[in-house]
C-alpha cells in the first residue's frame, strides 16, 4: 500500500506521470485504510479484549478463552479479534481480483485468482499455526475486508470491465 500511496502522490503532483488511474489508486488506498486500518486494527483489535490463543490457559497461558464476537477483558491492546494481517491479505487480494485480474487474458484469470487466494489463505493460516489468532479471527477479518472493498468498489465507481473508471456521464467502456 506504500507503493500505491507513492504512485497516487506522483500522479497528483506530476500530470505527465500517469502510472494508473487516480480513482483506482484512491480506491485501493481507501480500502486498505478503512478495512485493516480503521475497522480491524483501529477498533476491533484495540477494544475486543480477546486474548490470543497462545495466551489462554488451554495452551499454557494465563488468560481465559473468549468466544468470537464477544468483547472480553483478557487483553489490553493488540488483541486477537480480528486478525490485522489476514485483513490486509484479504483486502489486497480482493482489490487485485476486482481490478487487476479482469485486465488479464481470459485464459489466465481463474489461475491468477486462485494463486492470489492461495497466497492470502496461506499467509492467514500462518497466523493460526503460530498461535497468534483463532480461525474465527481470520474468517471475520476476511469477511470485514471483503465487505469493505466491495462497498468501496461500488462507491468509487470502479468498473472492472472498462479502463477501471466510469464517470457518471460516460457511456460504458469509455474512460
Amino acid at each position: 500500500m506504500g507503493a500505491v500511496l507513492v504512485i497516487l502522490i506522483a500522479n497528483l503532483l506530476f500530470r505527465r506521470i500517469q502510472i494508473s488511474h487516480k480513482r483506482i489508486l484512491a480506491f485501493a488506498l481507501t480500502s486498505y485504510l478503512v478495512g485493516p486500518g480503521l475497522i480491524v486494527n483501529g477498533l476491533l483489535k484495540r477494544y475486543s479484549g480477546r486474548a490470543r490463543p497462545r495466551q489462554i490457559d488451554i495452551f499454557g497461558g494465563e488468560k481465559e478463552f473468549s468466544p468470537a464476537l464477544t468483547f472480553a477483558d483478557q487483553c489490553e491492546s493488540n488483541c486477537s479479534f480480528a486478525s490485522g494481517e489476514a485483513s490486509a491479505l484479504a483486502t489486497v487480494s480482493t482489490i487485485l481480483i476486482l481490478v487487476a485480474v479482469p485486465r488479464l487474458p481470459e485464459s489466465k484469470r481463474v489461475a491468477s485468482s486462485l494463486c492470489i487466494l492461495a497466497v492470502a489463505a496461506f499467509g492467514s493460516g500462518l497466523r493460526v499455526a503460530f498461535g497468534a489468532h483463532f480461525f474465527s479471527d481470520i474468517v471475520f477479518a476476511w469477511l470485514i475486508s471483503i465487505i469493505v472493498v466491495m462497498g468501496l468498489h461500488v462507491m468509487f465507481g470502479i468498473d472492472r470491465y472498462s479502463t477501471g473508471y466510469r464517470s457518471a456521464d460516460a457511456p460504458p467502456n469509455q474512460p
